[in-house]
């Protein structure tokens, strides 16, 4: 049965009274706070009986990927439709073996997809992603602000470009492939006029890059693009 506004907090252990149900539940009308020690079950005894049972939409942290394994199959079969998030492929890595390769699902999110260049918050969104994936350092402000410019020159050169993969996959593609290829880019950019134009936020941001031989030693770009790889590991 769903359980609408009750929650599932037990099972009952006391076997000497027959008269009162195994399936220990209250009427909640707030929030519900488990604390026990580390492995005393409160995953396999209040969020899984409450996620399975529950009639509404949820939202579930699940940073160990158990929660997602062992729910997703028995909510899909219930009606609801399942999202996991998991750029790190917990869920699959180790449970999926667990059951025999029996992998699950998992969704994906493109943050760049939906932003449009012809937008007039085209740069404020291409910020937000930006300002979501680098780390402050006030020890490195200059390093991390020139990254910042890197990363949002990228980021709208790769969503003006039609003819580009419009992901953050290829960002950290052309980050890695250093200096040579982000001089590439710029070079294309202050070459397409009709695309792009000295008012464009992908001109704006990569211009210096344009101008530079990677022949040479371009010591404070080359500084810039290894604090980017260090900054975008995460997404490798």
């Amino acid at each position: 049965p769903r359980m609408g506004r009750y929650s599932f907090v037990g099972l009952k252990t006391d076997k000497t009274s027959q008269d009162c149900p195994p399936h220990l539940v209250v009427e909640v009308d707030g929030h519900l706070t488990t604390i026990g020690a580390t492995r005393s079950g409160k995953t396999a005894s209040q969020i899984i009986p409450n996620l399975v049972l529950s009639e509404c939409s949820s939202v579930v942290v699940d940073p160990k990927g158990e929660i997602a394994w062992a729910t997703a199959g028995y909510l899909r079969a219930a009606g609801f439709k399942v999202i996991l998030l998991d750029p790190f492929d917990v869920v699959n890595s180790v449970y999926g073996k667990l059951a025999s390769f029996n992998y699950e699902q998992i969704s994906h999110f493109n943050p760049i997809a939906d932003i449009d260049p012809g937008s007039p918050d085209f740069l404020e969104r291409i910020e937000c992603v930006v300002g979501s994936m680098v780390k402050n350092d006030d020890k490195e402000t200059h390093w991390i602000e020139s990254v910042r410019e890197l990363a949002a020159g990228l980021i709208a050169y790769l969503v003006i470009n039609n003819n580009e993969t419009q992901n953050l996959e290829r960002f950290k593609e052309i980050i890695s492939g250093g200096i040579v290829d982000i001089i590439s880019i710029a070079q294309s950019i202050n070459a397409d006029n009709i695309t792009y134009g000295k008012d464009s936020i992908a001109w704006k941001k990569l211009n210096r890059y344009a101008h530079l031989d990677p022949n040479n030693e371009n010591r404070e770009e080359t500084s810039i693009i290894s604090t980017a790889i260090q900054q975008f590991r995460f997404l490798d």
